[in-house]
């Protein structure tokens, strides 16, 4: 199969999914503060430096992401005592509501893309799927999200 062919299914697929949650979700966050929040789900409260090497962006745009959560009240932000130039940022108990529905909602529909295909395809794809995020893995250009 030409690689070109490979990755521009692979990116019609990405635009597919991703036009199908941020249109059906119910909610005013991009798919970038979702990121964030879903970091601070999975990984309990974060530094901004930790945010921002997590998600492979520069500090100052964690920050300004970190300040409109805030302001939205999705996040508190509070300086360490110990030291004033750390921030460590934490999901309020809002957003582990919003993201429930939120992550509720987007497999909902990725069932719906799935349940097309046969089980056996369904199994051929998580295997695919397994050995493009291994091959990720332990590649220097990994990106996570």
């Amino acid at each position: 199969m030409e690689a070109d062919h490979l990755l521009d299914g692979l990116f019609a697929v990405w635009r597919v999914m991703r036009r199908a949650i941020s249109t059906n979700q119910r909610s005013t966050l991009t798919l970038e503060q979702f990121w964030l929040l879903r970091q601070l789900r999975q990984k309990g409260p974060l530094s901004v430096g930790e945010l921002s090497s997590i998600l492979g962006v520069t500090p100052g745009s964690v920050t300004i992401a970190c300040k409109r959560l805030e302001k939205d009240g999705h996040v508190t932000r509070d300086r360490q005592a110990h030291d004033e130039r750390v921030v460590r940022v934490a999901l309020t108990p809002e957003a582990h509501m919003t993201l429930e529905v939120w992550l509720a909602h987007r497999r909902e529909v990725f069932a719906r893309f799935i349940e097309h295909l046969e089980p056996h395809e369904q199994e051929l794809l998580m295997r695919v799927i397994e050995r493009v995020l291994e091959v990720a893995s332990s590649s220097s250009e990994r990106a996570e999200f």
